[in-house]
């Protein structure tokens, strides 16, 4: 009966002395943690900026088909563009940016980390929707560019991913 008692104590030592984390293991995980997220946030913020470019290429890809519809469909009677600032764009009714019915803008902001160069100005004209201008719009973000081409024809299509660099 005393070797049961004892045996029992003995039990209960054991178990009650492995409580708790020591501070080797508390510094094991912390530098696990340090590594996996020193890993994870260049992945995280690069996604993030993909998203961005992704979002505003798809803006302007969608405002220039609705100025072209809106043209060809000849609503009041008039021409439809856009103009592209350096961190906005505006869908404008009139024949250009100069002289457009200002009470009709549309003003659209976007980050101004999302580098945008090429045509400015697009104008469609009523009934046919053909552009005053055509060519390229292109967006960069570090080592990405998106870019919109607008033929003569008034063919609006986008190129999503354009590596700027050699892998």
């Amino acid at each position: 009966m005393l070797r049961l008692l004892k045996k029992k104590t003995l039990q209960y030592n054991f178990f009650k002395k492995s409580t708790g984390f020591t501070l080797i293991e508390l510094s094991l995980v912390m530098a696990l943690f340090a590594i996996i997220l020193s890993l994870a946030v260049p992945y995280g913020l690069r996604f993030f900026r993909i998203e961005r470019l992704d979002s505003v290429s798809r803006d302007i890809l969608t405002n220039l088909r609705f100025a072209q519809s809106q043209a060809i469909s000849q609503q009041e009677d008039s021409e439809y563009g856009i103009y592209i600032q350096e961190d906005s764009f505006v869908v404008f009714r009139g024949s250009d940016y100069a002289n457009r019915e200002v009470l009709s803008d549309e003003i659209f902001d976007f980050s101004n980390q999302v580098i945008i160069s090429g045509l400015s100005e697009i104008v469609f004209y009523r009934l046919t929707g053909i552009p005053s201008d055509s060519g390229e719009i292109r967006l960069e973000s570090e080592d990405r560019t998106n870019i919109i081409t607008i033929n003569q024809q008034g063919a609006i299509s986008l190129s999503v991913g354009v590596s700027l660099t050699n892998p």
